[in-house]
């Protein structure tokens, strides 16, 4: 199957379309303080603020986990129901904490940027949402160490309650997060690629975050569900495993190879 004939494309492209049509038009708005957009990092994992009067760029990415965190209610829902620990449900929200770092962190790093920070954003449906106590102490637990990870802070949030616009038991978590390259010519968007690279890869520890949708689909068939025995633990806490930071190893990998280019693997699954 072809990239261009997968069902739906052509409307949801339409958007992304527009919003690059947008950045041309307004990208220029920047330059009142003598900042610009490094062009070559559209359609980069993160897009470049290049600061004309100072030797660095500041890279800006924004990413969630996506539909990873209906796997961990419906999973924290048959918990209770068999009173697991409230420390094995805890720990189901608190790989969302770190899928969410994590989602950020590892695109940022692609253009050789140094992670700095990140703004949350975890809506509900339903403000009670956050008096669940395993909810929050679980993604809280993650966040902070996904932090550590990194090397990042959270210094800044939101965690609105979308009534109507999110079911009761649902929450949709976001995050945008900046990093910085300096000095500039240590950026990395494919600028020396050429024919001979050697291509190296860094084994995935599950799905990440990528791919969900699919593999609910396939997994709310089986009779046991989530709960389905794998290994020691369920189909479900499997698919809940937190996604692997990169950002440490390849900053180091930065600083001691010359690297021509880094691809995130990510995005639609088997269907890209």
């Amino acid at each position: 199957m072809k990239y261009a004939n997968i069902e739906g494309l052509t409307q949801k492209d339409s958007f992304k379309q527009g919003i690059v049509g947008l950045v041309k038009s307004t990208g220029k708005n920047l330059l009142r303080s003598n900042i610009r957009i490094v062009p070559e990092s559209l359609g980069e994992p993160a897009a470049l603020l290049d600061f004309l009067d100072e030797d660095f760029y500041l890279a800006f990415k924004t990413d969630g986990v996506g539909t990873k965190s209906l796997i961990a209610e419906k999973m924290a829902l048959s918990g209770r129901s068999k009173k697991w620990p409230k420390k094995r449900i805890i720990n189901l929200y608190a790989g969302l904490g770190i899928d969410l770092i994590a989602s950020n962190v590892n695109d940022l790093v692609c253009l050789g940027a140094t992670p700095l920070a990140l703004a949350d954003e975890v809506a509900v449906g339903n403000f009670r949402r956050f008096l669940d106590q395993n909810f929050v102490k679980g993604l809280l637990k993650g966040l902070k160490k996904g932090c550590q990870e990194a090397q990042i802070t959270i210094p800044c949030g939101e965690s609105p309650t979308l009534t109507d616009v999110i079911k009761p038991g649902v929450c949709s978590i976001t995050g945008s997060s900046i990093g910085i390259i300096r000095p500039k010519q240590q950026a990395i968007f494919g600028q020396k690629l050429q024919a001979g690279d050697v291509i190296y890869g860094l084994e995935a520890e599950g799905i990440h975050t990528n791919g969900l949708s699919l593999a609910r689909k396939i997994v709310e068939k089986l009779p046991q569900g989530y709960l389905t025995p794998f290994g020691r633990k369920t189909v479900g806490e499997e698919l809940l495993k937190p996604t692997r930071i990169y950002s440490q190893i390849i900053l180091e990998m930065v600083k001691n190879i010359k690297i021509h280019y880094i691809s995130n693997i990510s995005g639609s699954a088997f269907r890209k």
